[in-house]
Order: structure tokens, then sequence, then C-alpha cells
């Protein structure tokens, strides 16, 4: 009979260490840390803010890096990274004290001599003098040039070339200008004498004087 009951007690015992036992909600469906983080969309988060962090240590050594690239490029031209302002000087006129004009036409007005500055001006209208002497830009070839006599027009009026009348307006007597004249300002496509068509001229000429 004791062992009847021992039993009985001993499987009421086993019963009620079994309620004990039973999973709480929601405790035991919960992860771990470990295992949260390495949740695809944690792991996202994490990665993007590791980028974030990096982000400015990256621009800042991008940044040097081009700086140190510029400064490398400078160093390599000859003109120490000034190559377009040295292109410009260099098709500056070697005469001291020049003056240069350049024209959307291509006309070019370098003034290589001043005369008086009350001296007479070349306005259109008026009859002016000129020593002068014509060459071809390409060969350097002399194609016309005054003598003793100096070359006489009315200024502005057509009686010469559209590069001659606007190349001396505005000269004094006793100004020298190198006057560079594209072919639409000068004689064009047309053969003229020992001019070739599709010609740019270039005169040196002195202003003598205006009536």
């Amino acid at each position: 009979g004791k062992a009847g009951q021992g039993g009985r007690k001993g499987k009421k015992g086993a019963e009620e260490a079994g309620k004990g036992q039973k999973p709480q909600k929601g405790k035991g469906s919960k992860r771990p840390a470990s295992e949260d983080l390495a949740s695809p969309k944690k792991k996202e988060k994490a990665a993007r803010k590791a980028d974030e962090k990096a982000a400015p240590a990256r621009q800042e050594a991008s940044s040097s890096g081009s700086k140190a690239g510029e400064s490398q490029a400078s160093a390599a031209t000859p003109d120490g990274g000034k190559g377009k302002k040295g292109k410009a000087a260099a098709k500056e006129p070697a005469q001291s004290g020049a003056q240069v004009q350049r024209f959307p036409s291509g006309l070019e007005i370098i003034k290589t001599a001043s005369g008086k500055a009350g001296g007479k001006l070349a306005a259109p209208g008026k009859r002016v003098f000129c020593h002068y002497v014509g060459r071809l830009k390409k060969t350097g070839k002399i194609f016309d040039k005054t003598k003793n006599k100096p070359f006489s027009f009315r200024l502005g009026v057509g009686e010469v070339i559209q590069g001659w009348d606007i190349g001396i307006k505005g000269m004094r007597v006793g100004d020298k200008r190198r006057i560079t004249i594209p072919p639409k300002l000068g004689y064009g496509d047309k053969t003229t004498g020992p001019i070739p068509k599709n010609s740019t001229l270039v005169f040196d000429v002195e202003l003598v004087d205006v009536r």
C-alpha cells in the first residue's frame, strides 16, 4: 500500500514539475543578440554607417591626391602650368611698347611707333599719305612697297581694300603700324598680280600726312 501511494505521489510530483517547465510566451522565441546583428537589414544598416564614417577620409585622401597630381602636372610644363599664357605671350610683337588690337574678323593692328600727340588724325573722308611695305604672311615675300613718293587715298570711302580703311583709321602723322589683313578684308579668293588668292597680307605702314 505504501509503495502504491509512493508511486502516485511520484507521478503527481512529476506532473507538477512538468507544469513549472512550460515555456513562457515570447521569452522562448527571442533571438540572441548575435543573431539580431546578423539579420540582413541590420547588416545593411551597419555597413551604411561604416561607409558614412569612412567617406570623409576617402574624400580627404582623394582631394590631397588630386592636388598632388595637379602640382606634378604643372611642374611638368616648361612654363610651370601657364601654357595658355605662354602661348599668348609668344604671339605678342617683339617691339617694346607695342600696342595690339585684334578683331573678330581676323584683322590685327600692332602700333609699333607713335608720332606727336597733337599730330594730324587720319579720319574718314580725309586724304591720307602713307609709306608702306606689303608682304605675304605665309612666305614673308614682299609683293609691293612705296619708294620715294607716298601712297595716298581718301580714307573710308572704298578706294582701297577694307583692311586698309580699318587699319589706317585713328593713326596720327608719324605713327607706324603693322596691319595683318585676312583674305576676306583683302583680295579674297581672287589672284591679284603677285598676290595669290586667299592670302593673308601684312603691311608695315607709316602715316606721313593727312589733308
